[in-house]
């Protein structure tokens, strides 16, 4: 017979915890676009840049690929590794993160 260990039990529990929780609440809302350039904040971009990669900035480079705007964060690990980041300045999603 199989008996749950009490580390196990205790993460079912906190888990469920935290899903009653958040029963009902809406998803939080997407960072600010500003309208007149289509993108969002640098403050929400520069936000979702180090949620990727947490670190410290060195280099921010803005680039057209198409009709997109990107940013592209150059940003060093505690580990003390260089981690590039690239988002879309629109929507702030991560679209290539690459260690150099």
């Amino acid at each position: 017979m199989y008996s749950m260990r009490p580390k196990h039990t205790a993460l079912i529990a906190g888990l469920a915890c935290v899903l009653a929780a958040c029963e009902g609440e809406p998803p939080p809302a997407p960072p600010p676009v500003v309208a007149e350039t289509g993108r969002l904040s640098f403050a929400a971009i520069r936000e979702a840049a180090l949620a990727a990669a947490p670190g410290d900035i060195l280099e921010v480079e803005m680039k057209e690929r198409g009709d997109r705007s990107l940013y592209e964060f150059k940003i060093l690990s505690a580990n003390g590794r260089v981690i590039e980041v690239e988002l879309d300045a629109a929507t702030g999603v991560v679209l290539e993160l690459e260690q150099e």
